[in-house]
């Protein structure tokens, strides 16, 4: 294997050559615009604000729909356990009980 002796104007001009690509491809992804706007502390604080707002809904709304669908499956589960012979009227019973606790403590009683 020969070694390429290789001048230092080659070496040079491959190294600009390398580091205006380097600079190209950094203005292109928009790092100059992405510095200036961190050392604005205001336009990030209005940022962040705006963001964690957006978060916080995003959380509410998904968490709401995650509630309705588990609250829609187990709803759909116990129509299909009243059904059952045994398990239907011990259900039956604890509200037949709860319905009857509720209207003996609704009374006014006097003594």
């Amino acid at each position: 294997m020969a070694k390429v002796k290789t001048s230092n104007r080659d070496a040079e001009t491959w190294l600009k050559d390398k580091l205006e690509r380097i600079a190209r491809a950094l203005e292109k992804a928009g790092v100059p615009e992405y510095v200036r706007f961190l050392q604005s502390p205001i336009r990030l604080m209005v940022f962040n604000f705006l963001s964690g707002i957006a978060r916080g809904l995003g959380i509410a709304v998904g968490m709401t729909l995650i509630a309705a669908m588990v609250i829609i499956v187990i709803t759909k589960i116990l129509a299909h356990l009243i059904t059952l012979p045994l398990i239907g009227e011990q259900i039956a019973q604890i509200v037949k009980l709860v319905n009857q606790y509720l209207g003996e403590s609704s009374k006014i009683r006097v003594e």
